[in-house]
């Protein structure tokens, strides 16, 4: 099962975040060469560990990272509020529930760029082929 897909195409289709970032959602642990927040607001996201599978192989709770790239510190935050709206109502085939696991912290991007502000947040998903 491809967790990172799953999670991007939810994201994605969120009518609250798709404005925001448009089809700036990165599964990955980089951001895309040549990208500056001044392309517009970005999600980067990762797995960072987790649990899993249950004994039935059905159910996983991988741990993701997210980072919110915005040209201003206030537009970071209001991506990474969006992002948490879409994961905590997030309901798809697979992605079951997200749970914030970390709260929010507005960070800097040293490189390439000094003083990119995104915010970092974490969080728990449930994920697997649970039935309906």
């Amino acid at each position: 099962m491809d967790i990172d897909t799953h999670i991007r195409d939810l994201l994605v289709a969120d009518p609250g975040l798709a404005p925001l970032v448009d089809q700036r959602v990165f599964a990955s642990t980089d951001l895309p060469t040549g990208y500056t927040p001044d392309d517009g607001a970005a999600i980067l996201f990762a797995a960072r560990g987790g649990q899993g599978p249950d004994e039935s192989g059905l159910i996983l709770w991988p741990s993701y990272q997210f980072r919110c790239y915005a040209p201003t510190e206030a537009m970071a935050r209001e991506v990474d509020h969006a992002v948490f709206r879409a994961l905590s109502f997030a309901r798809s085939d697979r992605i079951k529930m997200a749970q914030l696991d970390v709260y929010p912290q507005v960070l800097r991007q040293q490189e390439p760029e000094p003083a990119w502000p995104f915010v970092l947040s974490f969080y728990q998903v449930i994920i697997g082929d649970l039935g309906d």
